[in-house]
C-alpha cells in the first residue's frame, strides 16, 4: 500500500513567530484548513442522505467555477490576511512551505496505522509455504520496538477455517457420544465405537501420502465427513455381539466375538467396498475435491480393517456386563441385603 504515495505541499506554521505577533497557532490552521480543504457549515436533509455544505475561500478569483478553487497556487495562499492585535499579517509570513511524499490515504485497523503488503499465488505456489518463509525472514528486518507484524488474507481465513472445522468435529464426536450412549445403554460401548475415529487419521495420511496430496482443507473435510462413516462398522459389530450374549447367556465371549464378527464380515466388506467405487469418481472431478476423495477412501478401507480385529479384541478383553445383566445384578445385591 505504499504505493499509494504521492507528493504534496506541506505548510509547517511557525509557532514561534506566530506566538510572537500575537497570532495562535490554531487560527492560522483555522485559516488555512478553510482556504484549501474548507469547513462543514451545514447539511441538507435529503431523503437517507444528508448533503454537506462545505464552505471555502475563494482562493481562484480568476475561475468561475467554485470547483475550481483547488486550483489556487501557493502564492494565493500566501497572500491571504490574518487578524493579529497590530493589524492584519500576511499567511505567508507565518508559515513554511516544503515539497514532500505523502500518503495519498492513510489506513488504520482498530485504531492503528497499517501498511499492507500483498502478493497473489502462481499456479505451483503454497500460501504456507510462502507465509513460513516470509515469518523465517522477519527477524532479519529489525523492526522498531513501536511497530508489529501480522498476518493475514488467506493464511488468517485458513487459520480460522480450521479452528472452525475442529470445533465441529468436536461438536459431532460429543453429539455421537450421547447417540450412541442412549442406543447401547452404555457408556462403555459408546466408547468402544468412537475408538475407531482417531485411528482413521493412519489410512488419511497414507492415503495422501501415496496419491501426492498435501494436508489440505478438503482432506480435513474429508476427515470429518469420514467420522460418521467409521462408526457404522464398530455399531454393527458390538450390537450383533450384545444380542448373541442376550440369546445365549452361558456361551463363552470368544465364541460370541467370532460368531458375531463373522456374521457380519461380509455385509461390512461389501458396504465399505460400495462406498469405495461410489467416491472414487471424484478423484477424477476436480483438483478440489481430489483430497477430500482421497481421505475418505483410504481412511474408510484402512479404519473397516482396523475396526474387524481392534474392536473384537477389545470387547474380549473388556467385555461389561449388558444394561439387563447391570439390572439383574443391582437387584440380586438389594435382594441379599434386604434377606441375608
Amino acid at each position: 500500500s505504499a504505493r499509494d504515495n504521492v507528493p504534496q505541499f506541506v505548510l509547517t506554521i511557525d509557532r514561534a513567530k506566530a506566538i510572537e505577533l500575537g497570532v495562535s497557532p490554531f487560527a492560522v490552521a483555522d485559516v488555512l484548513r478553510t482556504s484549501i480543504s474548507g469547513v462543514d457549515a451545514t447539511s441538507i436533509p435529503q431523503n437517507d442522505e444528508d448533503i454537506d455544505i462545505v464552505v471555502k475561500t475563494d482562493l481562484a478569483a480568476n475561475y468561475t467555477d467554485p470547483h475550481e478553487t483547488n486550483r489556487a497556487t501557493l502564492d494565493e495562499v500566501r497572500q491571504l490576511t490574518i487578524q493579529s492585535p497590530n493589524g492584519p499579517i500576511l499567511l505567508g509570513s507565518l508559515v513554511h512551505e516544503s515539497y514532500e511524499i505523502g500518503n495519498a490515504v492513510i489506513r488504520h485497523k482498530d485504531g492503528k496505522r497499517i501498511l499492507t503488503v500483498s502478493a497473489g499465488l502462481g499456479p505451483d505456489g503454497n500460501a504456507f509455504e510462502i507465509l513460513g518463509a516470509i515469518i523465517a525472514a522477519k527477524d532479519e528486518m529489525n523492526l522498531p520496538e513501536s511497530v508489529t507484524f501480522t498476518t493475514a488474507g488467506e493464511s488468517d481465513d485458513s487459520n480460522k477455517a480450521f479452528l472452525e472445522m475442529l470445533l465441529s468435529l468436536i461438536v459431532g464426536l460429543i453429539a455421537m457420544l450421547a447417540i450412541l450412549v442412549l442406543q447401547f445403554n452404555s457408556l462403555r460401548y459408546a466408547v468402544y465405537v468412537l475408538s475407531i475415529v482417531p485411528f482413521s487419521l493412519i489410512g488419511i495420511f497414507f492415503g495422501l501420502m501415496v496419491s501426492g496430496q498435501a494436508l489440505s482443507f478438503p482432506s480435513i473435510m474429508g476427515f470429518i465427513a469420514l467420522t460418521g462413516i467409521v462408526v457404522n462398522n464398530s455399531i454393527i459389530l458390538i450390537d450383533v455381539m450384545n444380542n448373541i450374549r442376550r440369546k445365549n447367556p452361558d456361551m463363552e465371549i470368544k465364541e460370541v466375538v467370532l460368531q458375531g464378527a463373522s456374521s457380519r464380515l461380509r455385509p461390512i466388506l461389501l458396504t465399505t467396498l460400495t462406498t469405495v467405487v461410489g467416491i472414487m469418481p471424484l478423484i477424477f472431478a476436480s483438483a478440489l475435491w481430489a483430497p477430500l476423495a482421497w481421505a475418505i477412501i483410504f481412511g474408510l478401507s484402512f479404519s473397516v480393517v482396523l475396526t474387524l480385529i481392534l474392536i473384537p479384541v477389545i470387547y474380549v478383553r473388556w467385555p461389561g456386563l449388558l444394561p439387563e445383566e447391570k439390572e439383574a445384578a443391582r437387584l440380586a445385591k438389594e435382594e441379599a441385603v434386604e434377606h441375608p
